[in-house]
């Protein structure tokens, strides 16, 4: 169902139209955030765009499985190479480089288990990207989440041109030590203390995740409520230090974990309005309709529509990013 399709029938990608509607300052974040995933980081411009078009595939996203990013084309990715990848069993394929098998496996991890992978997968991960590189994978595959916009929204068709221009400058690996990251609160901030992550990365994640806690849309503890849920729906931490960055303890209030379970019988009718469009947006945001999305538009207008979205996207991408790599604060 294209939930928008008066706002983007007329537009021949739609994006614009779309991400009009909502706030500017999201807009820039966002943008923000992609830019520096692609100038701010250690891995390879092929790699990058394999994990992007792994999303995209995983997702089901049509426009960005279409369209291909210069820099990694001109870094020698190929459509044959894009194709084996495609393939489920991938990461065992020895054709293709192993910091791009060792890619395919974090995605996977992140999209489809939301967990951390198995110690002694782990040590190849690590063995082939570093401590930055699994990092930055991981933060790649949260900002490559405009999929699940175009999706939820009905803006999901294939781009008139398949080559978007994208300069891409890759920076030194950091030395560090070669165990497994952990998310330890910091890491969603401008001054985080790990090494792996670079500042203007770190930054750019920082001020993505500010935009959560500036809303009109709906209140601050009913957010809190929802990036509750999240965390109870993808198997990670409610509470601890990212799930405090998402749902801070002075909004989240009286916000209880059980009463969020059972949110049904729990919630007010508005409250059920918004959590029944969240749940469907973080299972299946295709198999959104208008059971949900009329009452949430009728409560909330198209504006207030496209800014809740995106918030319960970027939710869900820092509670699978929580779930894969772990809270634990390092010692």
């Amino acid at each position: 169902m294209n939930l928008l399709a008066h706002v983007t029938a007329d537009e021949p990608v739609g994006a614009a139209a779309l991400l009009g509607l909502g706030d500017p300052d999201d807009l820039a974040a966002f943008r923000s955030l992609e830019d520096r995933v692609w100038d701010a980081t250690t891995l390879a411009a092929a790699t990058l765009e394999s994990v992007r078009v792994r999303c995209a595939d995983l997702r089901g996203c049509a426009f960005c499985a279409s369209v291909r990013m210069s820099g990694a084309v001109a870094d020698g990715l190929t459509e044959a190479e894009l194709a084996r990848q495609g393939d489920p069993d991938a990461d065992a394929d020895a054709t293709l480089p192993a910091d791009r098998r060792a890619a395919l496996v974090l995605v996977r991890a992140y999209l489809v288990e939301a967990a951390p992978p198995p110690d002694p997968v782990r040590a190849d991960l690590l063995a082939a990207l570093g401590p930055a590189g699994v990092v930055e994978v991981l933060v790649a595959c949260a900002a490559f989440a405009s999929a699940d916009l175009r999706i939820a929204l009905g803006d999901n068709r294939p781009a008139r041109s398949t080559l978007i221009p994208r300069e891409h400058q890759q920076r030194p690996r950091p030395a560090g030590a070669a165990g497994w990251p952990v998310l330890d609160g910091p890491v969603l901030s401008p001054t985080t203390t790990l090494p792996h992550l670079a500042p203007a990365l770190a930054a750019a994640v920082a001020d993505r995740r500010a935009r959560l806690l500036t809303r009109d849309e709906v209140p601050g503890p009913l957010l809190a409520a929802c990036a509750v849920r999240s965390a109870q729906l993808l198997g990670a931490p409610d509470r601890g230090p990212v799930a405090d960055l998402l749902a801070p303890p002075d909004v989240r209030g009286d916000v209880d974990p059980t009463a969020v379970r059972d949110w049904t019988r729990t919630m007010s009718a508005d409250e059920r309005v918004v959590m029944a469009f969240a749940e469907q947006l973080w299972v299946d945001p295709a198999g959104l309709d208008a059971t949900v999305v009329a009452p949430a538009r009728v409560l909330l207008g198209d504006p207030g529509l496209v800014r809740l979205t995106w918030d319960l996207i970027w939710i869900a991408q820092l509670q699978r990013l929580a779930a894969v790599l772990g809270t634990e604060v390092p010692a």
